[in-house]
Order: structure tokens, then C-alpha cells, then sequence
């Protein structure tokens, strides 16, 4: 079982929370466990607590929690892994300030773990786990080592791996559901937005196409109110599953709601996103027919503006009889005045026979 979890963990790559949340959710944490500690050593003093030191780990601890809380987007993402390792030495300090045998304070370690198991790609997570447990040794050895240390450290350590992957299970799950529609199991459109910036930034590191295409399915509604709802929700899901069965790995398919679908083409041309399209519209099943828009991702366009130029390249294939695929050039703001490619409908296409290609017609 643990195996299991951790193997599927280390396997992970869910879409990770954003800077601002990371920052304040460690501040938070910071400031509490901080203020806690201050606390219970004004409360419980002890004459073998070395309060100079308890202290300066405490000021350091409140100055990051300052940081965090007032400037949230001032550090970048990849900082907090070592944020959260310096609060793992800052507990150990205060551990060993603390000199008791009780020495409740190791239970923070349990904060950091499960910090990072949330917050952090899982291999990050699990060298924070390596440095607890370094961490943990290290205070027991400076203070000779006492009676049963060896299975504090076992428990210490084992809490925090054990509890952090069953946070990591409940968060990949979590994030599974609000990133799935529920009908077809295909990616939501709330995914889809997320997944197009980081392909985005992919394909301008690379320099790699990246494209798009919108399907709709031809007579849905008149399906739906002939068959039911049910019948037609049945359809969607068969649907979802021949097109998506169709896709490379690296491509994504989404529901953009209710019989629309995007999928995402990272390392792929505009005409080889258009064969793609129309391979997809042949395999709509009983009859019916989808239109498809098709276009290529230019450096100069966001997400939004992105999408809005394949929904635009869609209405034109839907405005022109439907069950063809339209392209439009990538910009936007050449929607209007450049010509669009269409493929005709699947019923009636053939090859050109002087050159082996599709016939390409001009909307009017």
C-alpha cells in the first residue's frame, strides 16, 4: 500500500498551487508554529532551556512570516523548498534550545512534512523528508543520544513520510476531481486553461508548434431531444472516448462544455492538427457529423486570446454548412482580414488528383 502511494507520488504531475498561496500558507504556518512555541516556553519554564538561542529561532521564524505575509509574490516558487528547509533547522534549534526529554516542539516537524507533500513537486517533498530525519538524528546526537531516541526518530520520521503521503493521495484525488468533468472524464475547461499556459511556455523555451482545435458535435440538440437526455449523455461519453483513444500522449482533450471539446497539440503544425481534426470528426459515431476550427499558437497571444481564435475558426466551419474543419491564422487580430482555410465535408472529400492533397476552398 505504501509502495503503492509512493510510486504513484513520485509519478505525479498534477498542476502545482500558485506562488501567492504557497507564500501565505507558509507564513501562516511560520508565524503560528512561532508564536506557539514562544508560548509554551513563557508558560513551562524550564532551567534547561537555553532561551538565547530558543529565542533567536523564534526572531527568525516571525521576520519569515513578516516576509511571506507582505510580500507574497516577491519570492519565486522555486525558493520555498529551501524556505521550508530552513524552518525544519529553525525547529531543530528550538528542539535542542529546549532540553527537555518531552520536548513537544518535534511535532512541527510534522508541519514541514505535510507542507511540502502539498505544496511541492513529490521527489522535492521526499528530500524534505530525508532532511527531517538528518535533522531529527542530528538534535538527538547533540544531546548525548538519550533513552530511546533511536525510536523517536523512527516515529518522527515515519509520521512525516507515512502522513505525507496520505496527504499527497488526498491532494492528487482532490485535484482530480476539480480538474475532471464528471460525465465524460475528460479534462474540465478550468484544467484547460492551466495546461495551454504551460504548453505555451513549453513551445517558446523550444520553439515547438503548438496547436489548437475546437470540435462540435452536428445535431446534438436534436439527438438529445429525440433520445433523452440520458441517451444523449451516453453519446458524449462514447464520444470523449474515440476521440481521446485517437491522441498521442502529449495531447489533452477537454470539455469545454456542453457538446464542445478543445484538444491541445503541443509539437504540432497547423496542417497537421487539421488531419488530425478531421480524423476526429470521422469517428463521430451513429450518423452524426462534427464541425472542427483548427489554429497554431503565436508568441504574441495569451490564453485567452488563444482560445478565442480557435472558437472563432469553429463558428466559421459552423457558419459554412457545419462537418468540415476550418483554419484561421493564429493571430487574432488577422481573423478578419486573411483568408481561411477550409476542409470540406467528410462525406464528399477527395484528393486532389494532380497534386495528392485536400482541396482548400476560401469562406466568403
Amino acid at each position: 500500500m505504501v509502495l503503492s502511494q509512493l510510486s504513484r507520488a513520485l509519478t505525479d504531475e498534477s498542476p502545482r498551487p500558485q506562488r501567492r498561496t504557497i507564500a501565505l500558507a507558509g507564513g501562516v504556518l511560520s508565524g503560528f508554529g512561532a508564536t506557539l512555541v514562544l508560548t509554551g516556553m513563557l508558560v513551562e519554564r524550564s532551567p534547561k532551556t537555553q532561551f538565547g538561542l530558543a529565542l533567536s529561532a523564534i526572531g527568525v521564524a516571525y521576520a519569515v512570516t513578516l516576509l511571506l505575509l507582505a510580500m507574497p509574490d516577491a519570492l519565486p516558487v522555486s525558493v520555498f523548498p529551501y524556505v521550508t528547509a530552513m524552518g525544519t533547522l529553525l525547529v531543530t534549534v528550538i528542539a535542542y534550545a529546549d532540553g527537555s526529554a518531552r520536548n513537544a516542539y518535534v511535532l512541527l516537524y510534522v508541519w514541514a512534512a505535510f507542507y511540502a507533500f502539498y505544496f511541492f513537486r513529490p521527489r522535492v517533498a521526499l528530500l524534505e523528508i530525508l532532511w527531517i530525519s538528518v535533522a531529527v538524528a542530528v538534535e538527538l546526537v547533540l544531546r548525548g543520544w538519550p533513552s530511546s531516541s533511536f525510536s523517536v526518530w523512527l516515529m518522527i520520521t515515519g509520521t512525516c513520510l507515512i502522513g505525507g503521503l496520505v496527504i499527497r493521495e488526498l491532494v492528487t484525488e482532490m485535484r482530480r476531481l476539480a480538474h475532471r468533468d464528471a460525465l465524460t472524464g475528460l479534462y474540465n475547461r478550468g484544467r484547460l486553461e492551466e495546461h495551454i499556459e504551460r504548453e505555451q511556455r513549453r513551445a517558446a523555451r523550444t520553439g515547438e508548434p503548438l496547436s489548437l482545435a475546437m470540435l462540435d458535435l452536428d445535431g446534438f440538440k436534436q439527438l438529445n431531444d429525440a433520445r433523452g437526455h440520458q441517451e444523449g449523455d451516453r453519446y458524449l461519453a462514447a464520444v470523449a472516448r474515440a476521440w481521446e483513444a485517437e491522441l498521442r500522449r502529449s495531447d489533452i482533450i477537454v470539455r469545454f462544455g456542453g457538446d464542445e471539446f478543445v484538444v491541445v497539440m503541443p509539437s504540432c503544425s497547423l496542417e497537421r492538427a487539421r488531419v488530425v481534426a478531421d480524423r476526429l470528426r470521422a469517428l463521430t459515431p451513429d450518423g452524426l457529423t462534427a464541425s472542427a476550427g483548427v489554429t497554431e499558437w503565436e508568441s504574441t497571444q495569451d490564453v485567452q486570446a488563444l482560445i478565442a481564435c480557435v472558437d472563432a475558426a469553429l463558428y466559421g466551419a459552423k457558419g459554412a454548412g457545419r462537418d468540415r474543419t476550418v483554419v484561421v491564422p493564429s493571430e487574432f487580430d488577422r481573423l478578419q482580414q486573411s483568408p481561411v482555410a477550409q476542409s470540406p465535408p467528410l462525406r464528399s472529400r477527395h484528393l486532389d488528383s494532380s497534386s495528392g492533397s485536400m482541396p482548400t476552398s476560401v469562406l466568403p
